[in-house]
């Protein structure tokens, strides 16, 4: 009996050092000595039968596979417990310990937390694309007559946005968090944003729900934007219209832009946020921009939030070596949305060198 409790000890040990050596091959084979050169995932010499090119170390199963393709078409394969043997003599027991002892080391264990942080964060990288796509591929190019159609030219944007790459969704359904949970409220129209980085690739959308009419949809936030992919927005925009070799407008939030492209016929970048309107990775080609701020009634945070970002935004294009030109609107509490809305684009707005 105790012999058959102390084998059944021996064979929970060596599933457990199985488990914690899954998918940290590389690092346990680089520790105990196997040259990295065996390693690459190329063919190459062969530790084991000492062929010049007939191993490859693939991993595929993350239990340090590998495939040797021995002379005669004999070939042999195995894992990492048999790579050690095979290339130092050892038996599976003096394999056992040594891999213990790696995965024992603070090394390992740092090793270990930096795989499983790089694990959970391309999950979350690929979660995100998933729900990217799975929105585009349910979405199509704007109309006129359509909700996001109706409601641009509710907000008389309606020949300014013709060239901007706007989606309609028909039905796209809207959470809300309740406590721990999220909740479907209900699905409805909505519009698309695609948001970008400097290569040009989709890492989040915003997305504004409508009613079937054009309205802003009966919802607790009728707009929100998506997780990014990679966790980041920073140097990304919403590109509402392609630059050309002249002036490029920045300013935060799509209708401020579409209200700045209107005054100015000049094409425009949104932001998701006064934060970001300073940290657009411009095109090469730009030279000049030019940054239309709120100007925001004041707050205990700050003297007047829009109104500092974009100070702070045309600053930071200036120091790039780029001309900058600074629009604010001369009513306090307006923005350039407002500004187009309300016709004020006749009078002399405010203009900072």
């Amino acid at each position: 009996m105790g012999n058959d409790s102390s084998i059944e000890m021996y064979k929970e040990r060596i599933k457990n050092t199985i488990s914690l050596a899954n998918g940290h091959w590389l690092f346990i084979l680089d520790r105990l000595g196997i040259d990295k050169k065996y390693l690459s995932g190329s063919n190459t010499a062969c530790p084991v039968c000492k062929g010049t090119d007939r191993f490859q170390f693939h991993d595929r199963n993350e239990n340090g596979d590998w495939f040797c393709r021995k002379a005669g078409g004999h070939s042999q394969s195995g894992n990492g417990f048999n790579l050690l043997m095979e290339s130092y003599g050892w038996s599976f027991h003096e394999a056992l310990v040594e891999v213990e002892k790696t995965i024992q080391c603070n090394s390992y264990r740092t090793e270990l937390k930096r795989s499983i942080s790089y694990s959970t964060q391309l999950k979350e990288k690929q979660d995100a694309a998933e729900k990217i796509q799975k929105i585009l591929k349910s979405s199509f190019p704007f109309e006129k007559n359509d909700p996001v159609g109706r409601y641009l030219k509710a907000r008389g944007y309606e020949g300014v946005a013709d060239k901007c790459d706007f989606l309609f969704h028909p039905s796209l359904a809207y959470w809300e968090k309740q406590g721990s949970q999220f909740v479907k409220l209900g699905t409805y129209p909505a519009m698309i944003a695609k948001v970008v980085n400097t290569q040009g690739e989709i890492i989040s959308l915003h997305r504004l729900w409508l009613t079937p009419e054009g309205k802003k949809a009966p919802v607790p936030c009728q707009k929100k934007s998506m997780p990014p992919i990679g966790g980041s927005m920073k140097g990304c925009s919403i590109q509402l219209f392609k630059p050309d070799s002249g002036p490029l407008v920045l300013a935060t939030g799509i209708e401020t832009s579409l209200g700045a492209a209107a005054l100015t016929q000049r094409p425009a970048w949104a932001t998701m946020s006064d934060a970001m309107l300073g940290s657009v990775i411009l095109p090469s080609h730009t030279t000049e921009v030019w940054v239309f701020g709120d100007s925001d009634f004041p707050c205990t945070n700050s003297n007047n939030p829009g109104k500092d970002a974009a100070i702070k935004a045309a600053q930071t294009y200036r120091d790039q070596g780029k001309k900058v030109r600074l629009f604010l609107p001369q009513t306090p509490g307006l923005d350039f949305d407002d500004v187009w809305q309300t016709g004020q684009y006749s009078q002399q707005n405010k203009i900072a060198a």
